[in-house]
């Protein structure tokens, strides 16, 4: 098992994955075609606004195992422990996830996620920092 050292979020390496092999692996091994990939982290996670790449490698790290990666969303906040994100992909082809898209799009979207944080009960507010529906 790799586990990666803690990284700088502020500064995410150019070359380094961002999801761990544990995730990968599992994500290969159990989910099946057609199925949802979500993963939230909330324990250092990467400023993607700092670090528009790792956008980049997250969709390549997926693509290897087949998910096209659909969304990130993450908190908007100045302090470091909210800067918390919840990836999503598709377990299929670019086509097929489009076509997924494409049927919930009348369906609203979140407003909120981890449940272990108080931010989004006091006014935390939600952004988008990737959605494949318009990076078509």
């Amino acid at each position: 098992m790799n586990i990666k050292k803690h990284i700088d979020v502020k500064n995410w390496p150019k070359n380094e994955y961002p999801l761990e092999d544990l995730i990968i692996n599992y994500v290969d091994e159990c989910l099946e075609a057609g199925g949802l990939f979500i993963h939230q982290a909330y324990c250092g996670p990467i400023d993607f606004l700092s670090n528009p790449h790792a956008i980049g490698l997250t969709q390549e790290q997926l693509e290897k195992v087949g998910v096209q990666l659909l969304k990130i969303y993450y908190y908007k906040s100045e302090h470091w422990y909210f800067k918390c994100h919840l990836t999503v992909g598709f377990r299929g082809t670019r086509a097929e996830a489009l076509g997924y898209m494409e049927k919930i799009k009348d369906i609203p979207d979140i407003t909120a996620f981890n449940g272990r944080s108080d931010f989004f009960r006091n006014g935390g507010e939600i952004a988008i920092a990737f959605d494949l529906s318009a990076n078509r």
